[in-house]
């Protein structure tokens, strides 16, 4: 990978107009993101940034509709040149809106919604105003998420995120404030022998697609973490 684009097998990610730059967590939360049904037709990534997940989901759901959408208007920016350089173009629009005023104009239109959020909300922000944005919670807490995810969801679609381990029970209850039952999980380790540091995560807003309700792990560069990731990474 150099600092400007990041190759996949079917798509090349373009980042210099972007704070948070392509790594393993959106490429994992696209790889593994859940849906409830065989054939999605709508997809909403919320917070896309250089637009990795909403590709990643349009190669993965081929009779999808994905809206990708991100606070910041550089990110956006970014997001349409790599989608238009994509195979996907005609299925992924990319909007500058907030989650917020996104869900005010939108309700319960979508089988997925995806989202890797800003997660640090007792840190220091970061002089930079574009990656404080995208990195903290002071323009999307987690509450905010859950609730108008809750609101933009089909009442049988799957929100996926990927978020700090030390977090998991923070985002199972604002999902529960919000009328959504955890689905299933997945912890992420660097090495066999370290705790994990990530977790992905599934919601669902009826106990029928929770029932399972599914623990695993995985570590990456382990045989799950390659099987997951071998339709996208480059070998």
């Amino acid at each position: 990978m150099g600092d400007q684009s990041f190759t996949f097998k079917q798509f090349t990610v373009y980042q210099q107009g972007c704070a948070m730059k392509v790594g393993t967590d959106g490429t994992l939360l696209g790889a593994w993101a859940k849906s409830n049904t065989d054939n999605p037709q709508s997809i909403l990534d919320i917070g896309t940034g250089t637009g990795l997940i909403a590709l990643m989901m349009a190669q993965r759901f081929q009779g999808a509709q994905v809206t990708a959408i991100d606070i910041d208007s550089d990110a956006c920016i970014q997001a349409r040149q790599n989608v238009m350089l994509s195979p996907y173009c005609r299925r992924i629009e990319v909007l500058n809106y907030s989650l917020q005023q996104f869900a005010s104009e939108h309700t319960g239109v979508f089988d997925i919604i995806v989202c890797n959020p800003p997660f640090f909300s007792n840190s220091l922000t970061c002089p930079d105003a574009q990656k404080t944005i995208a990195r903290h919670t002071v323009t999307l807490t987690f509450r905010d998420l859950c609730i108008h995810t809750g609101h933009l969801l089909k009442e049988d679609g799957a929100f996926s995120v990927i978020i700090p381990i030390e977090r998991k029970n923070d985002m199972i209850h604002e999902a529960a404030f919000a009328g959504m039952l955890l689905q299933s999980a997945c912890s992420i380790k660097t090495s066999p022998r370290k705790q994990p540091k990530r977790v992905l995560m599934s919601f669902c807003k009826h106990r029928e697609y929770a029932e399972d309700n599914m623990e695993s792990t995985i570590t990456i560069g382990d045989a799950h973490y390659k099987h997951l990731t071998s339709p996208y990474y480059l070998t």
